[in-house]
């Protein structure tokens, strides 16, 4: 009998008697034809808290024994029983028992884990294209350095366990096991066309075609940098789609006068032939901006008014409809946290509901953004069907200054400081309203009519669901009887009913609101006017 025979007996009952001692239940391969020599139980943790159902068992673990007299630093096993070990779900470690003079034992153990896993893939994929299917005849090395001796090795194998993966340990091994080596794609596709141009090749790329006829079709796996012999697919004829991904960005439009648009985009680029030649596509809601590769820019407008769309959306295509070429405005697109200027671009006509509709968009958000709720989505015919209520919201609730003019009624010429009304809307799903205040800024009679002229609105309560449009009628009246203890207030009370209130269409202004307190200081006030 060898040296070697008995070394290795040594090894692997000194490995045993180990186990024993430390109450690790230790059963031997009778037939180690998967790789391993032992298969480890570990005792479970006490967990007396939990009830016994839940309990754990204990982990398991596969293990292979190398024993040896010298300090060996590098172990082989075969391929085969090298795969098995990385293809068990239990955990594979490797144990080299070094024996010295005195018969002392000292342990190295590695855990077949990341990079040895992916080892043996790659030498796996390497054997099969090279169409070697006697895999037992092939070995994998393993480096035994100082960093791998083990005073505790069971300890460290239990901790090694819980520390990659604990209870997800199998699923996460699996999952090395199915995706190392595929982190630069699954393998390379080679597409044979006949009529298409990298001018459509590209437009595929950035989904401004569906898709393209192709004459022959084929995938060849690559894994580790490794090429398969042969096509996993390979077709012919056919046509051939591709789901674009583009980047997030934003894209802005800015009009002569300082007015913005800031719209989510997205962001699609497909090479063509030569170098640094790029076609790039933004697409931002009903706006497609194309940037050919000789740098020419070509804006198309898509304008579903069906279309259920976010309300920055809406606002661009609105800016850019208002726009003439006169009026151009700015375009850029920013990615990455950096700006990129494209240039200017107009619409060729004007319509001027366009402009309305900018002013009625801002008035929505600015409501959305008081009530802390998202901007509402909505569709251009939504709001076109509803645009006269849309618009008295806007007017009532806009930075811009407001203008009433008006023929006074009896009682309806004394001073008032400022303004008060609340209005609502229900357009398509949605419903928005809010309670707004303004300084009055002038007032003055012009022949027999009356003009008042008002400051900028302040939004006291905005709402943008039913409950609490609901709420504003009382909301309304608790911010008219606290300014009406300090000011003059024209109270319209719903300003939707003053302005078109049946077929009238005529503005109707209250008398200002006076509380008795205020009316009593006025007239204290008048007393001693007189006496003067």
């Amino acid at each position: 009998m060898s040296d070697a025979r008995w070394t290795g007996r040594h090894g692997e009952k000194a490995f045993s008697l180990l186990c024993s001692k430390h109450s690790v239940t230790c059963n031997k391969a009778d037939e180690d034809d998967l790789g391993w020599d032992y298969i480890l139980h570990f005792p479970p943790p006490n967990l007396l808290h939990l009830p016994t159902d839940r309990r754990s068992s204990g982990i398991a673990a596969l293990v292979q024994i190398k024993a040896t007299q010298v300090a060996a630093r590098r172990w082989s096993i075969s391929l085969k029983n090298a795969l098995s070990l990385i293809r068990s779900p239990l955990p594979a470690f490797i144990v080299c028992v070094e024996i010295d003079a005195s018969d002392r034992e000292t342990f190295h153990a590695i855990h077949l884990w990341r990079e040895d896993i992916a080892t043996v893939l790659k030498a796996a994929r390497r054997a099969y294209v090279e169409r070697d299917e006697v895999i037992n005849h092939r070995t994998i090395s393993f480096q035994f350095g100082d960093e791998t001796r083990r005073p505790d090795v069971l300890g460290w194998m239990s901790d090694e366990i819980e520390r990659v993966g604990g209870s997800s340990y199998a699923a996460l091994k699996q999952l090395l096991v199915d995706t190392l080596g595929f982190e630069d794609g699954h393998g390379i596709a080679r597409i044979q066309f006949s009529n298409a141009t990298p001018s459509a090749l590209a437009d595929l790329q950035l989904g401004l075609i569906d898709s393209l006829e192709i004459d022959r079709f084929s995938l060849t796996p690559i894994r580790f940098g490794i090429e398969s012999p042969e096509p996993e697919i390979e077709v012919q004829g056919g046509t051939i789609e591709i789901m674009p991904q583009g980047r997030r960005g934003t894209l802005r439009l800015r009009s002569p006068d300082g007015r913005q648009a800031f719209m989510p985009a997205e962001v699609y680029s497909a090479g063509l032939p030569g170098r640094r030649r790029k076609k790039v596509r933004i697409k931002a809601g009903f706006i497609d901006v194309i940037l050919s590769a000789g740098g020419r820019l070509s804006v198309r407008c898509r304008e579903d008014r069906d279309r259920i769309a976010m309300l920055d959306h809406i606002a661009g295509l609105a800016l850019l409809r208002r726009s003439t070429p006169s009026t151009k405005l700015n375009m850029s697109i920013r990615t990455d946290h950096s700006w990129i200027d494209l240039g200017y671009v107009n619409n060729a006509g004007s319509d001027p509901g366009w402009e309305q509709l900018v002013f009625v968009i801002d008035a929505l958000r600015r409501i959305a953004a008081f009530d802390g709720a998202e901007p509402v989505a909505s569709s251009i015919n939504a709001i076109n069907d509803r645009f006269l209520p849309l618009s008295v919201l806007e007017a009532l609730v806009s930075t811009r200054p407001l203008r009433i003019e008006f023929t006074p009624t009896l009682g309806g010429d004394a001073e008032v400081g400022a303004f008060l009304a609340y209005a609502s809307v229900v357009y398509g799903d949605m419903e928005v309203g809010a309670v707004a205040f303004r300084r009055v800024t002038a007032d003055t009679m012009i022949g027999e009519r009356r003009r008042i002229d008002l400051g900028p609105a302040t939004p006291l309560h905005c709402a943008t669901d039913v409950a609490g449009v609901r709420r504003l009628p009382d909301l309304y009246m608790d911010e008219l009887d606290r300014l009406s203890e300090h000011i003059d207030v024209l109270a319209m009370g719903d300003l939707q009913r003053s302005v078109h209130p049946g077929e009238e269409r005529e503005l109707l202004v209250d008398s200002p609101r006076r509380t008795p307190e205020r009316l009593n200081s006025i007239a204290l006030d008048a007393a001693k006017q007189k006496s003067r």
